[in-house]
């Protein structure tokens, strides 16, 4: 017996109150806030958002405020440092890949110099994100 739900379509459905517009446009209205779970997602594990500190309302409500602009802070350091390809990463991601990086600094001829091993999974992500022209690759 054939199963509707196997194979290579993904199924999923739109339930709207929006009559007046064709099924494309709606589809492409509705599929440019599918991502806001994810950015709630990111906002309570990497930003401090799953507990509210305090009972009081203001408080909480400026503590909304502070993880929300970083947040977005956050998302305009990534769009001007990062390729596109990392976009879709998350902060937790990013600083595991890019600032939990074992190694050390050393002062040789009076510079300060980061030693990393060379076979650093993502070593070549880290000088990606940094400016290559004012750092040397030993």
């Amino acid at each position: 017996q054939l199963d509707l739900f196997e194979g290579a379509y993904i199924y999923y459905y739109i339930v709207t109150n929006i009559y007046d517009e064709d099924k494309r446009t709606i589809y492409f209205f509705h599929d440019k806030r599918a991502n806001a779970e994810n950015i709630f997602k990111e906002m309570k594990g990497d930003f401090g958002l799953k507990n509210l500190p305090c009972s009081n309302l203001s408080a909480n409500a400026f503590w909304l405020q502070i993880i929300v602009s970083a947040y977005n802070s956050f998302q305009i350091i990534k769009e001007k440092i990062f390729d596109k390809n990392w976009y879709k990463y998350t902060a937790k991601t990013i600083r595991y890949r890019i600032i939990n990086l074992a190694g050390y600094v050393v002062n040789e001829a009076r510079s300060l110099v980061l030693k990393i091993n060379e076979n650093y999974k993502y070593l070549k992500d880290f000088f990606a994100a940094l400016d290559t022209s004012q750092y040397t690759i030993l």
